[in-house]
């Protein structure tokens, strides 16, 4: 059966006079702005490898980042049929100035993360995670930049998001939304600097890499002095990761994606730079 969100908005009472505009971004689930309302209905049968697709992780993230004003503010959720409603965040997406995203993720890492799936955060099982990937052309290139194994040490897991790039950050005008939270855990607030820092998410959202001022001006604004330390060692892990990961949906979507599976091509060879 068709799913239709402006029925399910006027089964919860919601105003549904509006027309159902689908959203462009991911390619897991099915996303409508309806007024100013988002219903987002996911695929119960999607497994993304790397990121995670859990309507309750999203639904449970809104409601206890709703005070914080830094992700929409949550309506209804639906867990029988996977629908989560919230509200349109008006405005555009991110375009600049890297202190503004610091400080975004920096409160929503002030947020406790119980109740949250648990993350790898330690370099041995980072990289273990990365090897998941190598099955492919580069496999073998890619198991060649492997970086040492480094141990993060003690660290307070906090909310993260995890793919904290340029089309997740909407700037409203007097704030930095982050919106898109399918896939959040119980992490190393490191996970996501070193995702926003990546050459990759910034590729995958149609940007160029961050300059060298740029990062600098993120990392100098984000107010924890011993997460950017941490993130000084633990960012080769991150990249590897990552880099098998591209690799890894370049192949999965020649033929079928040619325009993404390019843009993962290019963000694999800009992390492999970098390692």
């Amino acid at each position: 059966m068709s799913f239709d969100p402006r029925a399910h908005l006027a089964g919860l009472g919601q105003p549904a006079d509006a027309p159902a505009v689908r959203l462009s971004g991911g390619y897991t689930n099915e996303v409508w702005r309806v007024g100013d309302l988002v219903v987002k209905r996911y695929d119960r049968t999607a497994r993304p490898l790397l990121f995670g697709n859990d309507p309750l992780a999203e639904a449970r993230a809104l409601a206890v980042l709703a005070a914080r004003r830094v992700a929409p503010e949550p309506v209804h959720f639906d867990e029988a049929g996977g629908v989560v409603v919230y509200r349109f965040a008006p405005g555009r997406p991110w375009n600049g100035g890297t202190p503004r995203v610091a400080r975004l993720l920096a409160a929503v890492h002030a947020t406790p993360a119980h109740g949250f799936r648990t993350l790898p955060i330690d370099g041995g099982a980072l990289l273990a995670d990365g090897e998941r990937f190598l099955r492919g052309a580069r496999a073998g290139e890619i198991a060649r930049r492997r970086p040492p194994v480094v141990r993060c040490g003690p660290v307070a897991r906090r909310l993260v998001h995890r793919d904290a790039g340029p089309g997740n950050l909407i700037d409203t005008g007097d704030r930095l939304v982050l919106i898109d939270w399918q896939a959040p855990g119980a992490g190393d607030p490191v996970e996501d600097l070193a995702a926003f820092l990546s050459p990759a998410l910034q590729i995958l959202y149609g940007r160029e890499p961050l300059s060298e001022a740029a990062e600098q001006a993120f990392l100098d604004a984000y107010p924890a002095p011993l997460v950017v330390r941490r993130l000084q060692r633990m960012r080769p892990s991150y990249d590897w990761r990552m880099a098998a990961y591209c690799a890894w949906r370049a192949e999965q979507l020649d033929g079928a994606a040619p325009e993404a599976s390019a843009a993962y091509t290019r963000a694999t060879d800009a992390l492999l730079a970098r390692l």
